[in-house]
């Protein structure tokens, strides 16, 4: 626990991945993949979770978008 907060992070296996993370503090859930990320009230737990998991799957892709 740091600073108040549960945190749970999955590092990428390879160059191609993104580290997914799971983030509990007192007031809500936050799920990290790379940069993106939701977050969602207590009583969305479930939501989270599958959020997380979604993360962690082969299915999860990310855009990423650069300017300048």
């Amino acid at each position: 626990m740091i600073d108040g907060k549960s945190s749970i992070t999955v590092k990428a296996d390879s160059s191609k991945g993104f580290d997914v993370s799971f983030y509990d503090d007192k007031f809500e859930y936050t799920v990290f993949f790379e940069g993106w990320h939701e977050y969602f009230k207590k009583s969305e737990s479930q939501n989270a979770i599958n959020c997380f998991a979604f993360g962690l799957s082969d299915s999860c892709r990310i855009k990423v978008v650069s300017r300048g």
